[in-house]
């Protein structure tokens, strides 16, 4: 019977270790930003297995579109505990933006190391079921 107990209450700490271990890493609600008819989904996960999702709100017909990095720059002029570290090879109008780190909420991610070490980007459209990577990223 005391044996019976003991299990228990081992597997009630493993599973309190677990939520607090995975609760910490994960923001649960998409972060909302920008304005506009339109919405966009964004997860970022870090190194250090932070992961945060955004919501980007924009335009002002259901036909607009928003680009990548103009995704990445609405989260670093909206959020004051977003920064984004990059290099815009573009024009203010049309961005070609080299981004070599991103921070957010003290967890960051910077400098090229190539691989599985750097950022990968992918886009799924309304309506489709799989992710995709575009050719540029």
């Amino acid at each position: 019977m005391a044996s019976g107990r003991m299990m228990s209450l081992r597997g009630l700490i493993c599973l309190i270790v677990v939520l607090a271990v995975t609760s910490s890493a994960v923001i649960a609600t998409p972060v909302e930003v920008g304005t506009g008819v339109n919405t966009a989904g964004m997860y970022i996960e870090w190194s250090d297995g932070f992961v945060a999702e955004f919501e980007i709100n924009f335009g002002e017909t259901g036909s607009d579109t928003i680009t990548g990095a103009d995704l990445m720059l609405t989260l670093d002029s909206e959020l004051a505990d977003f920064t984004l570290g990059y290099t815009n090879w573009g024009s203010e109008e049309n961005p070609d933006l080299f981004i070599d780190s991103i921070e957010y909420l003290g967890h960051s991610n910077s400098g090229y190391g190539g691989g599985a070490d750097w950022w990968h980007y992918w886009i799924k459209d309304v309506g489709r079921t799989e992710w995709t990577a575009p050719f540029y990223g």
